[in-house]
C-alpha cells in the first residue's frame, strides 16, 4: 500500500501530467518531426524514475 506521501507524489504527477502533457507533446513533436517519436519522448518525460 503507498504511503501518504508516496498517494501525494502520484496525485501531484497527475495534476502535472493533465496539466502539461499537450504543451510538452507539442514541443516534442516540434523536435524530431515525427508524431510517433513525440509521443514516446513525452511518455519518458513523465516516466516515473528509474522506470526508463
Amino acid at each position: 500500500m503507498p504511503t501518504r506521501s508516496g498517494r501525494d507524489r502520484a496525485a501531484r504527477l497527475t495534476d502535472l501530467y493533465v496539466r502539461e502533457h499537450a504543451r510538452v507533446c507539442a514541443f516534442v513533436h516540434r523536435r524530431p518531426g515525427d508524431r510517433e517519436a513525440a509521443e514516446e519522448l513525452t511518455a519518458e518525460v513523465f516516466a516515473p524514475p528509474g522506470s526508463a
